[in-house]
Parts: structure tokens; C-alpha cells; sequence
């Protein structure tokens, strides 16, 4: 995953894949690949991992209640 800032200042996460191929004499010839936007992912994961974290406090809060 990549952090890219944008010019106007705003933040997106990506997440690139990429094969090269090589010729018979094992040398890059050509490099085929994608690049995947994953900011609303990212953003509902860090969400999720909030959330996850202040229902583990709350637990805990009760349990020792």
C-alpha cells in the first residue's frame, strides 16, 4: 500500500501489482501492472479497527465492574 498526495492536498491510499518480462538473455524487456485505489477500504478498515478497539474497552470496563 502507497500514501499519494495529490495537489490538491488530498490523501489516497493505493495498492499496485506489476510482472516484468524478460527476454532470453533474462533481461527486463516490458513491465504490465495496475494500480487500485483502496481509499474507502482503507478507510472502513481503520474504521472497523476503531470500533473494535473501543468495544474491547467497553468490555473490559464491564467485566470489571
Amino acid at each position: 500500500m502507497h500514501r499519494v498526495v495529490r495537489p490538491d492536498g488530498s490523501v489516497r491510499f493505493v495498492q499496485g501489482r506489476g510482472e516484468v518480462a524478460l527476454g532470453p538473455d533474462g533481461k527486463p524487456v516490458s513491465v504490465v501492472g495496475t494500480v487500485e485505489d483502496i481509499t474507502e477500504r482503507t478507510r472502513i478498515e481503520q474504521e472497523l479497527q476503531a470500533l473494535n478497539q473501543e468495544l474491547e474497552q467497553r468490555v473490559e470496563a464491564r467485566t470489571g465492574e
